[in-house]
Order: C-alpha cells, then sequence, then structure tokens
C-alpha cells in the first residue's frame, strides 16, 4: 500500500512546508485541493507550473476541488461550473494528477 498525503491537513501552511513533510515522511504522492494556498479556483494560470516545480517529480493522487452541485444551479450558474470544471481538468493533466475530484 502506498500512502498520499492530503493537502487538507495544510490548508494554513506552505505549500512548501506541505511538499517537504510528504517527503519526510515517505508519502508516494500527495492530493492537492482546491483551496487558496494549492490551486484555488481563481489562481492565475502559471499557478500550476509553480505547484509541479515545487512538487519536484512527487506525483498528485488527487486533485479535490468543490466544483459542482449542478443540479442545484440554474443554467447561468451551472454554466460557470462547468467552465470551473474543465479549468480543473486542464490543470489535472498538466500535474500529471491520477484522479480529480469534480
Amino acid at each position: 500500500m502506498q500512502i498520499a498525503l492530503s493537502g487538507l491537513l495544510f490548508d494554513a501552511q506552505p505549500f512548501g512546508e506541505f511538499v517537504a513533510t510528504a517527503r519526510a515522511t515517505g508519502c508516494a504522492a500527495v492530493e492537492l485541493r482546491g483551496t487558496r494556498l494549492q490551486l484555488p479556483p481563481d489562481a492565475p494560470p502559471e499557478r500550476a507550473s509553480e505547484l509541479a516545480l515545487a512538487l519536484n517529480g512527487l506525483p498528485v493522487a488527487n486533485l479535490a476541488t468543490h466544483v459542482g452541485n449542478f443540479a442545484l444551479l440554474d443554467d447561468a450558474d451551472a454554466e460557470l461550473q462547468y467552465a470551473l470544471a474543465a479549468r480543473y481538468v486542464r490543470w489535472a493533466a498538466f500535474l500529471r494528477a491520477t484522479s480529480l475530484r469534480v
């Protein structure tokens, strides 16, 4: 069994500290989150590159987002969420995440 460290534990810490802890504890991968210090919905395009550089080859097991609730939204808001989901799909592909939670 391999263990991936969840970014949930590091929502208030710098990203570098999260990566360093994952490496120091022998984790095989990390789970990134769509939160302020990791990959927020309004992140600039270069943020995924910054994360990839900091990860330096440490795999991303999952990118967890807070996109969705489509059934509860009107058409306009659902379109916005769909566009956001597409953005996370591109980021997940760029980071070579093995899964994406939408």
